[in-house]
């Protein structure tokens, strides 16, 4: 175009302080959707969308945009880099923050949701609130980040509606970069939400070496967490199949059951941490060799 742009990418969508007239009014001879909004632009001014197949399966696909896809997962890490030179540079030197450390009880398995609070569903808490009524001295870790203050208040009362007591609830502000992966790792079982999937979020959870369990749902915001964890436990038979849910009533199932049984949840998190640094999903190198394939591929075609 006038200002010698190939390929632009765009990577906002339509978020917060996004820019979309840009990519209209760009002559750009390739304009790519990449990462910052888990949809279709439903643009005819985007030619390609970063996903993956099971991301965006071929079934659900309804977009004008054509797929970029990615082979494992189209979700772009650097946790094994980023950490190279620290404490977390391995999954044997992982390391293992107390639930004592954090404020939680010891002894008690945590359920936790590190997604900031407006991906809490009414329908997902009252889910929630069932589980830790199944599972004997359970907690629930929640984040009162941004609206989660006042959150706090309406979901307290909400779950003493339910019948849960107040200890179940233990809620947390944001901890400092350098500590908030070692911080997830007092953690048993991260509980993401199903209307929007946690994405960064998951795969610090995942690096932390706490699984993580979701629902597939119909639409890429839906099911981006299915996609790092196909991208974190691809070749491990069907680990992946145990942490992804058919509905509501099968992610209770399931989250109750792993609750109940610790020698389920130690086989789990054994085989997650000692997959990452074999995983796609932590192979930055491997991510870069595909998105340049890519590139080429959707440039020949454009």
């Amino acid at each position: 175009d006038s200002l010698g742009i190939n390929i632009l990418i765009e990577m906002n969508g339509y978020t917060q302080h996004a820019r979309p007239e840009l990519v209209a009014h760009s002559s750009a001879p390739l304009r790519i959707s990449f990462l910052g909004f888990a949809h279709s632009l439903m643009s005819p001014f985007v030619d390609f969308m970063v996903t993956d197949s099971t991301a965006t399966p071929t079934d659900l696909w309804r977009s004008p945009e054509r797929a970029m896809l990615f082979p494992f997962t189209f979700y772009l890490t650097n946790h094994a880099s980023s950490f190279h030179a620290s404490h977390l540079s391995s999954p044997s030197s992982l390391p293992h923050v107390t639930k004592t450390q954090v404020g939680l009880r010891e002894g008690s398995f945590v359920f936790a949701s590190f997604n900031q609070p407006f991906k809490i569903t009414p329908e997902l808490f009252d889910v929630w609130m069932r589980i830790l009524v199944l599972v004997p001295d359970s907690q629930l870790w929640l984040l009162k980040l941004n609206e989660g203050e006042e959150a706090e208040e309406h979901l307290r009362l909400r779950a003493r509606s339910l019948g849960v007591e107040d200890w179940r609830l233990f809620f947390t502000g944001s901890a400092a970069l350098e500590d908030h992966i070692g911080y997830k790792s007092a953690a048993d079982l991260m509980l993401d939400g199903v209307v929007f999937n946690g994405h960064s979020t998951v795969a610090d959870t995942l690096w932390a070496g706490v699984p993580v369990l979701t629902i597939a749902g119909t639409r890429m915001a839906a099911r981006t967490c299915t996609s790092l964890l196909q991208g974190v436990h691809y070749g491990q038979g069907t680990m992946n199949h145990l942490t992804v849910a058919r509905d509501l009533s099968d992610y209770q199932r399931i989250a109750v059951r792993l609750g109940l049984c610790p020698s389920c949840m130690s086989r789990l998190r054994r085989k997650l941490v000692h997959s990452r640094l074999s995983s796609p999903l932590f192979d930055t190198e491997r991510w870069v060799g595909d998105w340049e394939r890519g590139l080429k591929m959707a440039w020949e075609i454009r």
